[in-house]
């Protein structure tokens, strides 16, 4: 429940750690196209600012509002790949752990 609902508090947090994960596994300089709805463009661009500040290589990514992602959705893009998150899929996710910790009730 407490991951289900920091996801839903602040959706921003998991698409700034995803765009964490993506820069560990591509190589330096490259370009990444954030594609977010509207509303988080700005806590996006935010974080991106605050991860450039405590990073000495120049980071190349840039934000654009998409209106057809549901709020907390993203899909993060490079030349030779992708990402794609689903706030969607995480609550399943999340639902599905929670519930295997849980008694079955009969």
């Amino acid at each position: 429940m407490v991951a289900g609902r920091a996801l839903e508090a602040a959706p921003a947090a998991a698409i700034d750690a995803a765009i964490g994960r993506v820069l560990g596994q591509v190589a330096r300089g490259t370009e990444l196209q954030i594609r977010v709805h509207p509303d988080l463009v700005a806590d996006i661009e935010a974080k991106i600012v605050q991860r450039q500040s405590q990073d000495r290589r120049k980071l190349n990514l840039f934000v654009t509002a998409d209106a057809d992602l549901v709020l907390g959705d993203a899909v993060i893009g490079w030349e030779e790949g992708g990402l794609t998150l689903s706030a969607a899929a995480r609550r399943e996710a999340i639902t599905a752990e929670l519930e295997s910790l849980l008694p079955k009730s009969e």
